[in-house]
Parts: C-alpha cells; structure tokens; sequence
C-alpha cells in the first residue's frame, strides 16, 4: 500500500465498516485507512479490473509477539467481485499466519456480510459482547495456525 491508496478509498469504504469503524473507535474511514497503514507491519491494497477494492493487513504491539491484529476495509466495489474476495482471502490469512500464529480483532455484530465471510475463512468467534466507545455487541474472532 501506498498514502495516495488512502486518498481512492476513504470515500468508498462500505457502510456497514463505516459504521463499524465509527461504533468502535469514533473513527472515520481516511483517519483508519492512515492509522491502520501507518501501525501495520505489513499493508497490502486490492486492485481488481483497475479499481482499489479494499486496504488491509496486520498490526502488532510487539514484533516479537504471538499475536497480531489483522484488518479490513472494503470499497463498495468489493461486492461486485466476492469470488476474487474468497479465492484470495484464506491465502493471505495463511500468510499473515507464518508471522504471527494468532491473528484477531473485533467485528460488529451487525455486520452481518464480514462475519459470515470471517467463518468462511475460518475464524473462530466468539459470542457478542459490548465493546467500543458505543458499547454495541462485538465478536472477537481470531485464527491461528491449527486452523
């Protein structure tokens, strides 16, 4: 990823991950985007038919730690592709699982699409609770590398 993937993507992010990023964190898309790029070990940016899709990867506290968290922010236009979205999701997870053999984070509850694709690429959730400035149900998912 580059700062100018920022500047294509932050207008487009889906609504439900607007919504969960503001329920969360109080956060906007750009300010995300800038954040979770600036913290990421390693930041990737999906290009499909010419169009940024999504900006995702993993950050970590420690270098040296087990566990990392990993990210996701899609434009609209990722639901024009899902089959490119599945082929390619389980690989990367894998990947980021070679460096930390624990990835997680928190998904809102009402973000119905990126839970059940999160099941898909085998996370293990666990049942909502309140997190976040707003309190509202979150899962925490995670994969590990026995998955």
């Amino acid at each position: 990823s580059i700062k100018e993937d920022i500047s294509a993507l932050k207008d487009n992010i889906r609504k439900s991950d607007v919504d969960e990023l503001w329920a969360s964190h109080r956060c906007k898309p750009e300010e995300a985007l800038r954040k979770s790029m600036e913290k990421s070990l390693l930041c990737l940016t999906a290009v499909i038919n010419g169009s940024l899709v999504c900006m995702f990867g993993i950050t970590s506290d420690n270098i040296l730690g087990q566990k990392a968290m990993i990210w996701f922010l899609a434009t609209q236009e990722m639901n024009m592709f899902p089959k490119e979205l599945l082929k390619h999701s389980k690989r990367f997870i894998r990947y980021f699982l070679e460096y930390y053999p624990v990835l997680y984070n928190y998904v809102d509850d009402r973000n119905k699409q990126s839970i059940k694709w999160l099941k898909w690429c085998g996370a293990s959730m666990n049942g909502a609770q309140p997190y976040g400035v707003d309190g509202l149900p979150f899962h925490y998912f995670s994969f590990n590398e026995h998955n």
